[in-house]
């Protein structure tokens, strides 16, 4: 199994903990272990991301997005998909977004 550090930013760290928890078990499907740090948006704007593998952007700070890219270098940079978010559906979410992030930061 695969360990994956992500850190996740909403407005204030907390609705995104309910949709990271249900990330954390739908990876566990695609033999990952996904552990995920919830905070507000403005701390992981300012943080340091290098002990993260992935930054995860709740769709309602996704405004923020393009800074937090700039200081994640070649980390991926996933932000909710607003319906995704708002249905709990983290196996979407695992498929479009974080896994082919994944596989292309791994270069395959």
């Amino acid at each position: 199994m695969r360990t994956v550090k992500a850190v996740a930013a909403c407005a204030l760290g907390a609705s995104i903990s309910f949709f990271c928890d249900k990330l954390v078990a739908a990876a566990k499907k695609y033999d990952l272990d996904l552990q995920i740090e919830t905070f507000g948006v403005d701390k992981v704007r300012l943080m340091s991301l290098d002990p993260y593998d992935l930054v995860i952007i709740a769709p309602h700070v996704k405004f923020h997005a393009e800074s937090i890219r700039k200081r994640a270098g070649t980390k991926p940079v996933v932000v909710i998909d607003g319906l995704a978010y708002a249905t709990l559906d983290a196996d979407k979410m695992l498929k479009e977004l974080i896994l082919p992030n994944l596989k292309s930061q791994m270069g395959g």
